[in-house]
């Protein structure tokens, strides 16, 4: 056994056990019962997660210029600007009146925003985005969802979790060893998703 292919038998493996955990924590969040208390446990540690790398990796430069003039605003609040809405001078004014002015807890504002964000969105994806309600709006039978979005792609084909997966496992192989992977899309070719 070479030490690429011994390499490659770990990542394997990793990847299964990973991926039996996100299919743990997929089935919580949709559970009737846990499902509100898992995903603010996610978002929990997203945000001490996010927090903690903006704080280390940011450790050695300032803040962001967009963040140094959210703040200069709050200092002296206004009906906003001609380039803002007085809203996120407002956040952050009130922000800072209970923790201290500093980097990090800057950064926990911004994370927490995000946090927040998401935590709406999977409320009212709940209520909205169900997969017979999703249908409905279509007109197609729930099963057959995923049949109807392959037939909106060029190559007509459903895109499933393992199809990402996959191409994920052959980005982390030395196949791809001279790209970035900035931008790898893996949808079937979705026509309004192609770059302009």
């Amino acid at each position: 056994m070479t030490l690429h292919s011994s390499r490659l038998t770990i990542f394997k493996i990793m990847a299964q056990r990973w991926k039996a955990i996100m299919e743990r924590l997929v089935a919580a969040t949709a559970s009737p019962g846990q499902d509100r208390r898992v995903v603010i446990l996610i978002l929990i540690t997203y945000t001490t997660v996010w927090t903690a790398y903006a704080i280390i990796a940011k450790s050695t430069q300032g803040i962001h210029p967009d963040m140094a003039e959210v703040f200069s605003w709050s200092w002296d609040l206004d009906w906003g600007t001609h380039k803002h809405p007085p809203l996120l001078p407002a956040l952050v004014s009130l922000w800072f009146s209970v923790f201290p002015v500093s980097d990090w807890a800057y950064y926990l504002l911004a994370v927490i925003s995000a946090a927040v964000a998401i935590y709406f969105t999977w409320l009212l994806s709940g209520f909205w985005l169900q997969g017979a309600k999703r249908a409905a709006v279509y007109g197609v039978p729930e099963e057959d969802l995923g049949q109807y979005y392959a037939q909106r792609t060029l190559l007509k084909r459903e895109v499933l979790p393992e199809n990402i997966a996959n191409a994920a496992f052959a980005l982390c192989t030395s196949d791809f060893s001279h790209t970035t992977g900035l931008h790898i899309p893996v949808d079937a070719g979705v026509a309004a998703a192609f770059l302009r």
